[in-house]
């Protein structure tokens, strides 16, 4: 999912790991810095189409939506519950799906800047236009 403008050139050269730092380690770093705005970003934009969709005809099918700034879940009558969540220090999002199980997803520095599956699946944004596709329909999903 698209974020906004493009990261320092110096981001986009190096890989998102910090030397002599696991990768579960906290820090203040412009890479940190940069996956926590790249992950809002993209968190709210699902959100949005989400409020958007609750608010139209599609939103008889939501049961619950809910956005924490870290961790947003929906939960679809007849189909379970979504959730996409920020793994900060893996520096991941996790996406969990009631329809094709769970996936963690690495920010690759682009650009554009993007989640890609840690397993070499779909991205996050394909990810979720097939499977919001697959809930709410075609036309609702394209406005991801």
């Amino acid at each position: 999912v698209p974020a906004g403008p493009r990261p320092p050139a110096r981001l986009l050269a190096a890989p998102l790991q910090m030397p002599g730092c696991r990768s579960f380690c906290t820090d203040n770093t412009d890479a940190t810095r940069l996956f926590l705005a790249h992950c809002e970003a993209t968190l709210e934009r699902v959100m949005g189409l989400l409020d958007e969709l609750e608010n139209e005809d599609e939103g008889e099918l939501i049961e619950d939506l809910s956005y924490d700034g870290a961790s947003l879940a929906l939960t679809v009558k007849g189909v379970g519950t979504f959730v996409l969540n920020r793994q900060t220090p893996n520096r991941q999002i996790w996406f969990s799906s009631p329809i094709s199980g769970p996936f963690h997803y690495d920010m690759a520095l682009g650009p554009p800047l993007a989640w890609v599956d840690s397993r070499g699946g779909p991205s996050l944004h394909e990810r979720l236009k097939q499977e919001l596709g697959e809930v709410f329909g075609d036309a609702a999903a394209s406005r991801l």
